[in-house]
Parts: structure tokens; sequence; C-alpha cells
């Protein structure tokens, strides 16, 4: 079927914006609570790909109607831009009260994300109303032949960084905190090796020092608050 990739694209781009608010509900919320917000967004998703599929086919039996495809944009948009606003809105509040700086700053590299999703929705809001006034503004079929050029930058370019800093910034603290984890250790071995001719001086002055004085030093940092 010609000019299917569109489809696909479309409501794979829909899946993606559903998946990564599922994914935000589950990490800020309650089990409950998130299953609770996925489950009519799950809906929505369902039910605009659908609606896109058979307008789509329709499309394609009436030669590419520009009414049909003006449908077709309406039912893309309007869940694109919910989902978005929807996770824009999270990451910008769970930003502001986050105290790990690697969350803050995937949360605003998301949020960043967002802002080119929403200059690409703006883009098809604008095909939607050249097409349904019958202006043809922008040419929403013709091919790319550079990525900063016109409309390319905005149906291209837009999308493609939005999904690049939406990713990097939800996988973030996932790469980060392991590494930071193992300096962490690497810094309390350290620690731990260099008070060792402390201790040894402690027990040459006190050979009768309680043995347990030491095992807080060999769990962790906050254990040592213990001591004394």
């Amino acid at each position: 079927m010609p000019h299917v990739a569109r489809l696909m694209s479309n409501c794979a781009s829909l899946a993606a914006a559903t998946a990564v608010l599922a994914v935000s509900f589950q990490l800020n919320l309650e089990p409950a609570e998130a299953q609770r917000r996925v489950r009519p967004r799950l809906v929505l998703f369902a039910t605009s790909a659908l609606g896109m599929t058979v307008l789509f086919t329709y499309e394609q039996m009436t030669h590419r109607s520009p009414q049909v495809y003006a449908l077709y944009l309406l039912l893309f948009i309007s869940y694109l831009g919910f989902a978005i606003v929807d996770f824009l809105v999270q990451a910008v509040s769970q930003s502001r009260s986050t105290r790990r700086s690697s969350v803050r700053i995937g949360l605003r590299m998301a949020a960043a994300g967002c802002a080119f999703t929403l200059v690409y929705a703006v883009y098809k809001l604008t095909v939607l109303i050249s097409l349904g006034l019958g202006f043809h503004l922008v040419s929403d079929h013709s091919g790319c032949s550079s990525l900063v050029s016109t409309p390319c930058v905005f149906s291209v370019t837009s999308p493609a960084l939005a999904a690049l800093l939406i990713c990097v910034g939800r996988t973030l603290t996932a790469v980060v905190y392991p590494v930071s984890q193992a300096r962490r250790r690497r810094w309390e071995a350290q620690s731990f090796e260099a008070l060792g001719p402390l201790w040894q001086d402690l027990s040459a002055a006190m050979p009768n020092i309680d043995p347990d004085f030491t095992r807080p030093l060999r769990t962790t940092p906050t254990s040592c608050s213990n001591v004394g």
C-alpha cells in the first residue's frame, strides 16, 4: 500500500509517547494510582491508532482526499499533543522537587525534547489548517533533501531531536547511578585503607579496645554515625 510508512511512523510516535507516560507514572506514583492513570491513556491510544488506520485506508481508496487526510491529522495531533503536554507537566514538576542532580538534568532534557515535539505538533497543525481551508501552504508529502530546510526541519529534524532528548533524559539516571555508586564504593575502600595506620596506633595504645568498634567502618559511611 503506498505511503503506509506514514501510518506506521505516526502510530509508532503515539505508542512511544504512551510508553513514556506509562514509565513516568510507574516511577513517580504508587502502583495502583499509576495503573489508574495509564489505563485511560491506553484506551485513547488504541482508539486513535484505530481511527487513523481507518482514515488512512479510506484516504487511499479516495485517491488521497485532503479532507480525509485532515481528519487523520486531527486524530494524530490531538493525542500526540495531549500525551506530550501531560509528560511535560510531569517532567517540569518533578525536576523542581527532586534532589538528585542526575534525575533533575534528565528530566530537564526530557522537557526540552517535549518542546521539540510541540514544534512538530504545531507544524502538523499548520498543515491541518492549510488543508482544511484549502490553501495548501505546506506540502506535507514532499520528500526531504536536507534536515535543515523547510519543511524538513519541522517534520523530520524536530521529532528526531525530541526522541533523542527524551530517551537520553529518561535513561540518564539509570546510567549515572551505577557509575556514581561504583565511584562511592571505591572512595569508601580507599578511605578505610587510609584509616589502617590509625587503627594500628589505637590498638597498640589500647590493647583492650573493643573489636566491634571497627564493624561500622566496614559497612557504609552512614553507619559511622553510630560509632562512639
